[in-house]
């Protein structure tokens, strides 16, 4: 198990996270063509783990596998069209439930046909890629359906590469490289949320991503639970 990687992976969700509550105009918000690396980022690293853990060991069952996935993911995507589809008119408007289906490939609004390998593949990226802005929340794919799509597109990816003759040295090296760039990003943000503040890397927004902030010379660090005791110390001295 890589323990460097599932961290990666765990902070960049919660950056993703506390990202999308904060307002277009805090400073500390992700917007434009980072917030399209660092999830481009996040999502290639989880496709990588995934492709490296669930790869077949042989080629005849990874094609199997491959075949597995396809079918599966073909499932999942129509979920996903039926989920915008069945949205009441009372929170999703015409205008944005179209550009949701455009977004996420539906084009014409339309299923299409979901037989077609390179368009499924293609419509599972999109699935997992689409965030807001570019779609009204209550438009995007639920966060359940996209960790499904994104489990067997992992699935889908680690077996192809065994069933065209690879290796799973070479699923392993790739999820080494995806887990390396994620970071990368990563450390762009937390240098995000430093610049942000004029008390950088003492800020104490940067502990709800998941880092470390810088404390004063003698400043203890709250152990787990230590803040929610005295909070409660506290109101009983009131209460006296």
């Amino acid at each position: 198990m890589d323990s460097e990687m599932n961290h990666a992976i765990l902070q960049g969700q919660l950056v993703l996270a506390v990202n999308t509550a904060r307002s277009p105009y805090d400073l500390h918000t992700m917007k434009g063509a980072f917030l399209t690396e660092f999830s481009t980022a996040f999502t290639d690293a989880k496709a990588a783990n995934n492709a490296a853990i669930f790869a077949g060991g042989d080629t005849q069952g990874a094609q199997r596998r491959v075949e597995e996935a396809r079918a599966k993911l073909a499932g999942l995507l129509r979920n996903g069209y039926f989920h915008i589809q069945s949205i009441s008119a009372d929170d999703l408007s015409e205008g944005d439930r179209t550009a949701a289906l455009v977004s996420y490939g539906w084009a014409g609004g339309n299923i299409g046909d979901l037989e077609d390998d390179e368009r499924v593949e293609t419509l599972a990226g999109l699935g997992l890629s689409v965030q807001p802005p570019t779609v009204a929340p209550v438009a995007q794919y639920p966060g359940s359906l996209r960790s499904r799509i994104n489990n067997w597109l992992g699935i889908l990816s680690g077996n192809e590469v065994i069933s065209n003759g690879g290796t799973q040295a070479t699923l392993v090296l790739a999820k080494d490289e995806k887990r390396e760039a994620l970071m990368r990003k990563l450390a762009r943000v937390r240098y995000l949320y430093c610049y942000a503040s004029d008390l950088g890397e003492a800020n104490p927004e940067l502990e709800r991503i998941g880092f470390q902030r810088k404390r004063a010379s003698g400043e203890a660090q709250a152990q787990p639970g230590q803040t929610q005791r005295a909070r409660q110390r506290g109101t009983r001295q009131r209460r006296n």
